[in-house]
């Protein structure tokens, strides 16, 4: 029996790959993703391991879903589609030299490795130097040609209506910032800080610790609370009683530094947890706070001006695979 296949479409510069999912490695996640199609994100391209793409997809259950079956991105065959704990859908596009294993879903045809490497080298520009936004969508190969949604993150009501209120603010929020620039991002990286965030009357620091923490919070503290409660045997009491110790301090700093939103959601989100009757509860409350945070992260790493990496290059010259 044939896998089942996927299409990845970069909209702007028009290219297209298949890929084959790996049924036969990680079956339940590439059933997760499959449900998920079709659904389209902002391209982004990783800034440290090299030639690897990544976008945020909408699988909530891809950040504590538990692989089968786990491979070293740095020996990964090239064109290898991966579903990761952090909410993206990466790829390998060539050289990659972060040793780190993840869970295969796919790997992108042999006829399509050129062109999956052009959309690379485009998405590389992109975020290292042009900032041009370059859509994605991922798709059932069989659907490519049908008019369907896009498949959006959701999240299930609680018991508590003030916290099914702030549930439905951050779900809104993601929906408007999930392939259009927040605001708030775009206003730290032009300077417009009402705080004056930066000492000496530059920024470039702000912008700087606004990566690192908010990258922290959605990816450690965030969605470390959220797979402790799910792959654990933590009590309830006991995430009320670390979730303020993890999320308070970066989200209050996040705040003065521009990202008030975030910093709202979140302290709303501690005032609110005796409201939460349940792990399940809990759980979908801090699965909606940590891909709003996740985005903003996507969002602040794209803007970042990367292009000041000219300055400090390795001495050696460039190194490369071969497909």
């Amino acid at each position: 029996m044939a896998n089942r296949q996927i299409t990845i479409h970069w909209v702007q510069p028009d290219i297209k790959v298949v890929a084959d999912l790996l049924d036969d490695l990680n079956p339940k996640m590439c059933d997760v993703l499959w449900n998920y199609l079709p659904y389209r994100s902002v391209q982004l391209h990783a800034l440290i391991s090299n030639e690897h793409l990544y976008h945020y997809n909408p699988i909530v259950e891809s950040m504590f879903l538990e692989a089968e079956y786990m491979e070293s991105r740095a020996t990964a065959p090239v064109g290898t589609v991966f579903l990761s704990y952090l909410q993206h859908l990466s790829m390998k596009y060539g050289l990659v030299t972060e040793d780190l294993p993840a869970a295969p879903v796919a790997r992108v045809r042999k006829e399509d490795l050129a062109a999956l490497a052009e959309a690379g080298r485009r998405c590389w520009d992109a975020t290292y130097q042009t900032k041009e936004v370059i859509e994605v969508r991922v798709e059932r190969v069989e659907d490519v040609e049908m008019e369907r949604s896009f498949h959006s993150t959701s999240f299930p009501e609680v018991a508590s209506n003030r916290v099914n209120a702030l549930i439905s603010e951050i779900q809104d929020a993601i929906s408007v910032m999930w392939t259009t620039p927040p605001d708030e991002v775009v206003k730290i990286h032009r300077g417009d800080i009402a705080t004056r965030a930066g000492s000496y009357d530059q920024y470039y620091s702000t912008m700087v610790f606004v990566n690192g923490e908010e990258r922290a919070l959605g990816y450690n503290a965030l969605g470390g609370l959220l797979k402790s409660c799910v792959n654990s045997q933590i009590t309830l009491p006991a995430l009320r009683e670390i979730t303020k110790n993890f999320v308070s301090i970066p989200a209050e700093f996040l705040e003065y530094c521009g990202l008030t939103t975030l910093g709202s959601f979140c302290s709303r989100a501690i005032e609110l947890l005796d409201d939460l009757e349940s792990k399940e509860e809990y759980a979908t409350l801090f699965s909606a706070l940590t891909v709003y945070g996740n985005i903003i992260n996507g969002w602040n790493l794209h803007y970042f001006p990367w292009r000041h990496g000219d300055e400090h290059k390795f001495e050696t010259g460039r190194i490369s695979v071969t497909a």
